[in-house]
C-alpha cells in the first residue's frame, strides 16, 4: 500500500492542481480547506438529501436550538426556552442581535414563517419534526410560543434551518421544491461566496455574526472524484481535513506527521434493503414478501466477515435500526431472538418453507420460481461493492442467487423510487440527534418517500405515533425496543454494520479542532469546529 501511494503521487499531481484551484486563489487569507467526495446536491433546504448539503447549511443557517458535542440541546437563535408542565406549550427567547446576511434583523416573525411554511405546505423533509405543532404565536419580536396538539419529544431537537421571511415569503410554495437557491441568505457564521458545481464551494466569514465573527476568513469545500487524489491533497497540505476516509487509506494516514486521525461512531448504519412491497404496482420479486426468506438471508450473511473485509474492522456488527451510538435507545437482541450467522439454520428455514434445491443449486418455490434477486450497489462506493460481492458468495451457499448490478447513485435511486423496481439494494442511512427519523423510515406514511423498503405494518405505525408523545424517557424506551424488535424479526432491512466515521485533519496550520464532538470534528450536527478553529499563529 505504501508503494501504491508513492506511485499515485506523480500520477495525481495534475488532478490536484485542477481540484485545488480554488484553494490557490485564496492563499492570502486564513482559509480552511476541506475535501469531500461528491458535492452538494442543492442549497434549497426543502430539497436537499446529501450530507454535503447539510454541512453547508450548518455554515449558512442557524437553528432555533442547536446541538452540543454530545448532541444535547444548546442555545442557537433561541438563547433560552421553557415548556409548560404538560409539555404542550413551548416558549423560545431569541437573541436580540442576530441579523440576516443582508443586514436585516432576525425576529420571531422569521421563525413563525419558517415553521408555518413547512406545516401548511407539508414539506416532506421536515414535516415529521413539526407534526405536533398546532399554533405559533409571536407576542414580541424576540419571543416565539409554540402550542402543540400533544406532547412532543422533538421540541428541543428540531433540525429546521430558520429562513428569512422577507425572501421566502415571495417564493410560491408550488415552486419551493424545484427552486434552486444558489445565493442563500442565512444568519449563520459564514455566507456563500462562490460555488462551481463539482469543483469547489467557498464561504466567507459573516462579519456581523451575532455570536462573534469566526476566527478564520474562509471555508472552502473542494470536490474530489477520486479518493486517492483527495488523500494525497491532505498529505501535501492542499486541504486540511477529510471525513469518511476508506479504512485502508486511514491506516496509512495514521503514520503521517502533522495529521491527527480520529475514529468516531456513526449515527447510522449500512444495510441490505429488501423490497417487501405487497402492492401489485411493485416491480420487485414477490418471494421477498415471505418473511421466512428474509430471515434465512439474515442467518446466511456473515456480518463479522463483512465488517472485517469491507471496513477492516472499523465499526460494529449491525443488528437493529437504532445505532449503538445511542446506548439508552438501542435494543440488542439476545438469546433465541438473536439471528447470528448460521448457514445451516438458513438452509433449514428455507427447506421447511418449501424452497427446495433446484438442478442449478438455487432453491425454488412450489411454483418453480427461483430465489434469485437483483442487488443494486453504487458503483462509486468501493466498500459497498466489496460487501455486495461477499453477500453474493455467502447467500449462494444457502441456495439464494444474487444478480449483482453496479449502478450510479442516481440510477439506484431511480430504481428504488420507480414503483420499487428492485429486489435488494445496499447503502447507508444516517440519523440525527433523536431516533425518531430512523424509526420513521419504516412507517407506511413514508412509502414512496423515505420508506425504501415499502414496508407496512399497522402495529409498528401505531407504536411510532405513540413514542413521539412519550415525554418520559423510560416509557419511550420500552416502545422503541418493541419497534426495533419488530423490524429485526420482519427484516425489511438487514442492518449489516454500524460504520465508524474515520476522519483526518492537519494540526500544523489550524488549531481549535472540536474533535470532542461525538460525530467528529467535521460533518457533525453541532458544527462546532467552524466557530472554534483558528490559525495556529493567532490564538484568539
Amino acid at each position: 500500500m505504501q508503494r501504491l501511494y508513492t506511485a499515485f503521487l506523480t500520477a495525481c499531481m495534475c488532478l490536484l492542481l485542477s481540484s485545488c484551484v480554488a484553494a490557490a486563489r485564496y492563499s492570502n487569507r486564513n482559509t480552511l480547506r476541506i475535501g469531500w467526495n461528491g458535492d452538494v446536491d442543492t442549497l434549497n433546504p426543502f430539497m436537499a438529501t446529501e450530507s454535503q448539503s447539510y454541512e453547508a447549511f450548518r455554515l449558512i443557517y442557524d437553528l432555533l436550538i442547536g446541538f452540543g458535542k454530545n448532541l444535547e440541546p444548546v442555545p442557537d437563535l433561541a438563547r433560552s426556552w421553557e415548556s409548560s408542565h404538560d409539555g404542550l406549550k413551548w416558549t423560545y427567547h431569541l437573541a436580540h442581535n442576530a441579523r440576516w446576511q443582508d443586514g436585516q434583523p432576525v425576529t420571531s416573525a422569521d421563525v413563525k414563517f419558517t415553521y408555518e411554511y413547512i406545516i401548511r405546505n407539508k414539506m416532506d423533509l421536515f414535516i415529521l419534526y413539526v407534526a405536533a405543532i398546532n399554533k405559533i404565536d409571536t407576542p414580541d419580536p424576540y419571543t416565539v410560543v409554540f402550542t402543540c396538539k400533544t406532547p412532543s419529544v422533538l421540541m428541543e431537537q428540531i433540525f429546521v434551518p430558520i429562513l428569512p421571511k422577507h425572501i421566502w415569503e415571495k417564493v410560491d410554495p408550488k415552486t419551493a421544491l424545484t427552486r434552486e437557491d444558489d445565493h442563500p441568505i442565512g444568519s449563520g457564521p459564514f455566507r456563500l461566496a462562490e460555488w462551481q458545481k463539482n469543483r469547489y464551494m467557498k464561504f466567507t466569514a459573516n462579519e456581523s455574526y451575532f455570536r462573534g465573527r469566526p476566527h478564520i476568513d474562509d471555508v472552502v469545500f473542494v470536490a474530489f472524484a477520486n479518493t486517492n487524489t483527495m488523500m494525497q491533497a491532505l498529505r501535501l497540505g492542499e486541504i486540511q481535513a477529510v471525513s469518511g476516509i476508506p479504512p485502508p487509506l486511514f491506516r496509512l494516514l495514521k503514520q503521517e506527521p502533522g495529521i491527527k486521525t480520529i475514529v468516531k461512531p456513526s449515527n447510522g448504519f449500512s444495510q441490505l434493503t429488501l423490497n417487501v412491497w405487497s402492492s401489485p404496482k411493485s416491480k420487485g420479486n414477490p418471494l421477498l414478501r415471505d418473511v421466512r426468506v428474509r430471515q434465512a438471508m439474515v442467518y446466511g450473511i456473515d456480518k463479522r466477515r463483512l465488517l472485517d473485509i469491507s471496513k477492516l474492522g472499523y465499526g460494529d456488527i449491525g443488528s437493529t435500526i437504532i445505532p449503538k451510538m445511542f446506548p439508552f435507545w438501542h435494543w440488542e437482541p439476545a438469546g433465541k431472538e438473536r439471528m447470528d450467522y448460521n448457514p445451516q439454520k438458513a438452509r433449514q428455514i428455507l427447506e421447511d418453507a418449501g424452497y427446495h434445491v433446484g438442478p442449478d443449486s438455487i432453491r425454488v418455490d412450489k411454483k418453480g420460481r427461483p430465489l434469485r434477486f437483483r442487488l443494486y450497489a453504487r458503483s462509486g462506493a468501493s466498500e459497498d461493492l466489496a460487501t455486495s460481492q461477499l453477500i453474493l458468495e455467502q447467500l449462494k451457499e444457502v441456495g439464494i442467487a444474487i444478480d449483482l448490478r453496479t449502478v450510479e447513485k442516481a440510477t439506484q435511486d431511480n430504481y428504488i423510487k420507480d414503483n420499487a423496481d428492485f429486489d435488494l439494494a445496499i447503502y447507508s442511512w444516517g440519523g440525527d440527534s433523536d431516533p425518531n427519523f430512523l424509526l420513521s423510515l419504516f412507517t407506511t406514511k413514508q412509502i414512496k418517500n423515505w420508506n425504501d423498503y415499502y414496508y407496512s405494518n399497522p402495529a409498528y405505525d401505531k407504536l411510532f405515533e405513540q413514542q413521539q408523545h412519550l415525554i418520559n424517557r423510560n416509557e419511550r424506551r420500552k416502545v422503541l425496543q418493541q419497534m426495533q424488535r419488530i423490524i429485526y424479526h420482519d427484516a425489511p432491512s438487514i442492518v449489516l454494520y454500524y460504520d465508524s466515521t474515520l476522519q483526518g485533519f492537519r494540526t500544523d496550520k489550524f488549531a481549535g479542532w472540536r474533535d470532542d464532538q461525538v460525530e467528529g470534528a467535521i460533518m457533525a450536527l453541532g458544527g462546532l469546529t467552524y466557530r472554534s478553529i483558528y490559525p495556529v499563529e493567532r490564538k484568539p
